[in-house]
């Protein structure tokens, strides 16, 4: 038997370790999906906080114009800044989608393939 051909087979004896061995090499696209998820719950839970300080705002300050401008600055601003990370930070997880699933199909079908034939190199 091979030498990969045992590498393969020891990797594959769990879930686990079938996940870590493609993987292992592609620990910045795993983070990137960690960090869409923390920003993603980020927003879900901050954007109704700001929309509802934005009213609230607007209710204390209806005549009161120009402290009204000043109150609502920072909660707009950051408001509609979160628009605009999210929207970054969906694009991040669209390139590391595009970048993670092409390589992980190919890695286990030349592996898989490699297995089944019995050779070194496939192509």
């Amino acid at each position: 038997m091979h030498r990969e051909k045992k590498d393969l087979l020891a990797h594959t004896q769990s879930l686990w370790a079938f996940i870590w061995f493609y993987l292992r090499n592609k620990k910045i696209y795993l983070a990137s999906f960690v960090l869409t998820a923390l920003m993603w719950s980020v927003d879900i839970s901050l954007t109704p906080y700001l929309l509802k300080l934005i009213i609230d705002t607007v209710v204390t300050f209806s005549s009161h114009t120009e402290a009204l401008l000043h109150a609502l600055i920072l909660p707009a601003s950051i408001y509609a800044l979160m628009t605009v990370l999210i929207n970054l930070n969906f694009r991040m997880y669209d390139y590391a989608n595009l970048q993670l699933y092409p390589y992980l199909r190919a890695s286990i079908e030349r592996d898989l393939l490699r297995y089944l034939l019995g050779y070194d190199s496939v192509g």
